[in-house]
């Protein structure tokens, strides 16, 4: 490996300037995909909100499916970080995440104007309060998981202690992470029904 490209894996990743680029590439894209992301697929449309006013949520399959699919998406980000290439799925993933956020506020404000804030605001409110920590910190965990195998042997011998550390640390993100769910599924409909009766 040559010495710049050393010197680029050990500098630690710019998660935040990459999750603020993936958010401005969604607004972006939003905006140029207007006809098709907003007008042809009735996202946060007039129609999509007056369903979800009415509907009558299973709150405890929408808890099973949101628990499995974000669980899910960690292991498998977790698994990823052990490869060599965990550290581009970091960015990746990170971007993805900005441009998921980015695209989401474009779509409600593009819709409802300063409506469309409080709508996005109710529509992550209470679980993305410990959403955002917990994923900003297993993004961390995966940088490290990765330079710790890879490209930082002398300075993260990976004996015994450490794996149990790095394990333990899993543990209560996964479980943080549940937690959110349970927010997600159990609360927030609730918040979001009595906003829209009255939006």
């Amino acid at each position: 490996m040559s010495i710049r490209r050393k010197k680029l894996f050990k500098s630690k990743l710019p998660l935040p300037y990459l999750f603020l680029a993936g958010m401005l590439l969604g607004i972006v894209l939003v905006n140029t995909g207007r006809e098709i992301l907003l007008d042809k697929t009735g996202l946060l449309g007039e129609e999509a909100l007056y369903h979800m006013k009415y509907m009558t949520i299973d709150t405890k399959a929408l808890f099973w499916h949101v628990m499995g699919t974000r669980l899910k998406d960690i292991a498998i980000l977790s698994v990823l970080a052990t490869t060599y290439l965990g550290l581009v799925v970091v960015c990746a993933q990170t971007v993805w995440y900005g441009a998921a956020t980015g695209s989401f506020l474009a779509a409600s404000v593009m819709r409802y104007g300063i409506k469309g804030v409080i709508l996005a605001g109710t529509g992550i409110f209470p679980q993305y309060i410990l959403y955002v920590p917990v994923l900003l910190w297993f993004l961390v965990w995966c940088e490290q998981m990765c330079r710790g195998i890879y490209f930082e042997k002398s300075a993260f011998l990976m004996g015994r202690r450490e794996i149990i550390i790095k394990i333990l640390q899993l543990v209560v993100i996964f479980i943080v992470v549940i937690i959110g769910c349970m927010l997600e599924s159990y609360v927030n409909p609730i918040l979001l029904k009595k906003l829209l009766k009255n939006f």
